[in-house]
Order: C-alpha cells, then sequence, then structure tokens
C-alpha cells in the first residue's frame, strides 16, 4: 500500500493517553487480561503487546514499508499520521493504543494523532509529584532534571535508536500541564479521563468505567478476573522472574504502584516547585 492510497474512514483507534509514568502499563495490561478468554500465562512483554505503542518501530516497517530506522526525527514525526491511519485501516474492529504524545501536531501541521481514526481516548492523569518521583527513577535523572524536563513547554524525549527496544518515535511530551491540558481540549471524539490515584482506591468501579467506555467485557467477573491478574504485588513477582522490556538493566519496571510517595522522596523546595510550575493543573484535576 502506497501512502497515497491511504484514505482513513473508520474510527478504530482508542487512546490510552498518558504523560509517562502516570500508570499506563498498569492499564496495559488490565487490558490485555480483560480481553483474553480466561486468565492468560504469557509473558508480561508478550501480554503488553495486546495493547501496542504508537511510537515503536514495527508501526512504520509494517503498516507503511518504510524503516523507521532510515527516517530522521522531523521525517519521522511528519510520516507517524500516514503509519495510524494505515494501521487504522488495516483493523476489523477498534483497538487500543498506548500513546505518550501530547494532542498536538505534526511537523507538517497536521494532528500528530489523526482524529479521522480516533473512537476515543481514554486520558489517564497523575499527581506530577508522584510522576517526579518515577521518572526520576526510570529515566536514570536527578529529582531536579525530572521536575525541570516536566516543566519544558518543549520537551520531546529522544530515544536511543542502539537500546535493545531498537528505533522508537520521540514523544512529543510538552510540560506536564500542557500536556494535560491538550488532552482535556482535544474535540472531535469522545473522552474519558481517569485518575491513577482512584483506579487505586477503587479499581473496580474506575476499570468498569474504562472497560464501557471502550466496549471492553464488563461483566463483574470479566473485571474482578482482571484485576486480581494485574495487582501490583502479582505484575512485579512476575517481572522478576522475566526482566520485563524496556529496562535491561536489572532493575524492576514497576517502582511502588502506591500514591503519595513523593512526601518522602522530595524535598519541600522540590514539591513547592512542581506546585509553581503546575498549581493551576493541580487545581483542576484535585492533586491540590
Amino acid at each position: 500500500m502506497s501512502l497515497h492510497e491511504i484514505k482513513p474512514k473508520v474510527r478504530r483507534l482508542f487512546w490510552i493517553a498518558a504523560y509517562p509514568k502516570s500508570g499506563s502499563t498498569w492499564l496495559r495490561f488490565f487490558v490485555a487480561h480483560l480481553t483474553a478468554q480466561e486468565t492468560i500465562g504469557e509473558s508480561l512483554r508478550d501480554a503488553a503487546l495486546r495493547v501496542p505503542v504508537d511510537f515503536g518501530q514495527a508501526g512504520f516497517d509494517r503498516a507503511l514499508g518504510i524503516k523507521l530506522a532510515d527516517l530522521t526525527t522531523t521525517e519521522a514525526l511528519a510520516l507517524k499520521p500516514r503509519r495510524l491511519e494505515a494501521e487504522a485501516q488495516q483493523r476489523l474492529t477498534p483497538a487500543l493504543y498506548l500513546t505518550h504524545d501530547a494532542w498536538t501536531a505534526s511537523p507538517l501541521g497536521e494532528p500528530l494523532l489523526p482524529a479521522a481514526v480516533t473512537a476515543g481516548a481514554i486520558h489517564l492523569v497523575r499527581d506530577p509529584r508522584d510522576i517526579a518521583v518515577s521518572y526520576a527513577e526510570f529515566f536514570n535523572c536527578s529529582l531536579d532534571q525530572a521536575i525541570a524536563q516536566m516543566a519544558d513547554p518543549a520537551h520531546i524525549m529522544i530515544f536511543n535508536p542502539e537500546a535493545d527496544s531498537g528505533p522508537q518515535l520521540p514523544l512529543t511530551l510538552l510540560d506536564w500541564s500542557g500536556h494535560c491540558r491538550s488532552w482535556l481540549a482535544a474535540d472531535g471524539f469522545p473522552r474519558l479521563r481517569l485518575r491513577y490515584e482512584d483506579l487505586l482506591t477503587n479499581p473496580q468501579r474506575e476499570f468498569a468505567k474504562l472497560a464501557r467506555f471502550a466496549h471492553l467485557p464488563s461483566t463483574i467477573d470479566a473485571l474482578e478476573r482482571a484485576i486480581t491478574a494485574t495487582r501490583f504485588d502479582r505484575l512485579k513477582s512476575q517481572d522478576a522472574q522475566e526482566a520485563y522490556a524496556y529496562r535491561g538493566d536489572g532493575r524492576s519496571f514497576f517502582r511502588e504502584g502506591r500514591s503519595g510517595g513523593w512526601r518522602t522522596a522530595l524535598s519541600s523546595d522540590q514539591a513547592r516547585q512542581i506546585e509553581r510550575d503546575h498549581g493551576p493543573m493541580m487545581v483542576h484535576l484535585g492533586y491540590l
């Protein structure tokens, strides 16, 4: 299929839209178990592939026949909408995809995530103070560096193409407030906002919202099975045996799986800096 033959007419993609370290991997595993016919015994990596990411190499190489490794950052971002349109056309039924991108424009000025193929978006948010702690640990940077990057309105995350995961698309993150603001303002398709903290305190209610919104199995039995299978202690135990993808350095992909850890991890100055950077959005989302 050439790029000129792609004529998207169907809305096939549901987004799980989240700033990095907001709990989106947990949602991916939940959906994988919810849509399985029975408790799945596959690896974490295989389970995650049931909810693909929109920044991986396979999307370009398979959907467009173009090697992502051969493209510059600007070229890859410019072609990202074509990749997603091609994947939407190739799907017979709607599917959930994980994106970390803000709802923003490509280098060509068009929507980076095409609304024409978007069936809906699940916007997952988390307290930015907890995100900063998890972000610093995961990306191996200092807390001050994490806080600064989360406040950068031009922040684009570039992956190392030589890493085990291979070439990946840059993530157009903006600052944390800008990222949230972009998804709150996105229109042309239905949206559901979930808070990581609410998923922890009332998973039955919040995951049921997700299931109904994305037209997934929503019986009590199906929800309970998926919630039990994706308890944090179970995921961390399985990760200890498998060394889940995207780390490769011996550390667990799953850190603590709780909220409020920032109270002991951040200094008072660091916490106040985040609140100064993002106060209005934190108030809007119930974090201040």
